[in-house]
C-alpha cells in the first residue's frame, strides 16, 4: 500500500485538511500543532487492509498495548468495509508517561483529501479519554472500536517472532521530492511472522485426546512457559478421518 504520511503533511502545512463543523478553532489549532509537531519522527507501518486485519483473529492483550517508538504513524486501508467513503484510516499515535494519545485521520477513496476524526488517550490501565471529536454526531463505539484495532495491532507487534521489515522510498525520487520542496516519502515496516519450531511444539502442550476434525485455526498469540507472547498464524489443523469442519474464509494475497 505505501506509506500516506507524506499526503497529510503537505495537507496541514498549506490547510487543506478537512475539520467537523463542531470542533472549536482552538481544538483544531491543538490537533495541527501536535500532528506538525510530531509528524516528521514517526516510525511508520502498514497495517494492510482493515477487514482481514479484523478477521485474522487479532485479540488485543492489555498488557501488549504499548508503542514500540515514541512516535508511530499506522495505516490501514479499507477494501471491503462499509466505511464506503474512505479508503485509509491512519493514527499518528504519541507515547506519553502513562499511555499513548491517538489521532486519527481519513483519506477520502479515489481522492488526495484528508479529514481529522478524533483524538483520543489510551491510559495504560486500559480504557479511553476521548479529548477532540465531532459533537454534534459522536458514535463513541466507533471510537472504540478504531483504537481496539490499534490494540490489536500494537498486541501483535509486541509478540516476540513478530519480525518488523523495512521498505524503504525510492531516492531518486525522494532527491525530486526534494528540489521540488515537497515533503519527503517515509519509510514503511510491515509485520513478518517468524515460523519456529520450538514455539509450535510448545503449543501443543502435550495433548493426548483425540485429534478433532480439520479446520482452519486462526492466528492468535499464545503465551509461552517462559512468560512471553508468541504471534501463533493461522494454520489447518485436526485428523481428516474424523471429518472436516468448513469455514468461509477470505484469501489476501
Amino acid at each position: 500500500m505505501g506509506c500516506h504520511l507524506h499526503e497529510l503533511a503537505e495537507n496541514m502545512l498549506v490547510g487543506k485538511t478537512e475539520w467537523y463543523t463542531s470542533l472549536t478553532d482552538n481544538e483544531v489549532i491543538v490537533v495541527v500543532n501536535a500532528f506538525l509537531d510530531n509528524y516528521e519522527n514517526a516510525v511508520c507501518f502498514d497495517g494492510g487492509s482493515i477487514d482481514s486485519f479484523i478477521d485474522g483473529g487479532y485479540k488485543r492483550i492489555d498488557e501488549l498495548v504499548e508503542l514500540p517508538f515514541d512516535i508511530c504513524w499506522v495505516e490501514f486501508s479499507v477494501v471491503d468495509s462499509s466505511i464506503a467513503d474512505f479508503s485509509i484510516i491512519c493514527f499518528l499515535l504519541i507515547k506519553q508517561k502513562d499511555g499513548f494519545i491517538a489521532l486519527n485521520f481519513k483519506r477520502q477513496k479515489n481522492k488526495n483529501d484528508w479529514m481529522f476524526d478524533f483524538s483520543c488517550f489510551r491510559p495504560k490501565r486500559g480504557g479511553l479519554e476521548v479529548s477532540i471529536c465531532d459533537k454534534s454526531g459522536i458514535i463513541e463505539d466507533a471510537i472504540r472500536n478504531q483504537m481496539e484495532l490499534i490494540s490489536r495491532f500494537l498486541t501483535a507487534i509486541n509478540c516476540v517472532n513478530i519480525e518488523i521489515v523495512e521498505e524503504k522510498p525510492d531516492k531518486k525520487i525522494q532527491k525530486k521530492r526534494k528540489k521540488r520542496g515537497k515533503v519527503p516519502l517515509f519509510s514503511r515496516w510491515t509485520l513478518h511472522i517468524k515460523i519456529n519450531k520450538s514455539i509450535n511444539k510448545q503449543n501443543n502442550y502435550g495433548r493426548s485426546h483425540a485429534s478433532p476434525r480439520i479446520h482452519l485455526r486462526r492466528g492468535h498469540a499464545r503465551r509461552l512457559r517462559s512468560g512471553v507472547y508468541c504471534w501463533v498464524s493461522a494454520c489447518i489443523v485436526g485428523n481428516k478421518e474424523n471429518g472436516i469442519i468448513h469455514k468461509d474464509y477470505k484469501v489476501i494475497n
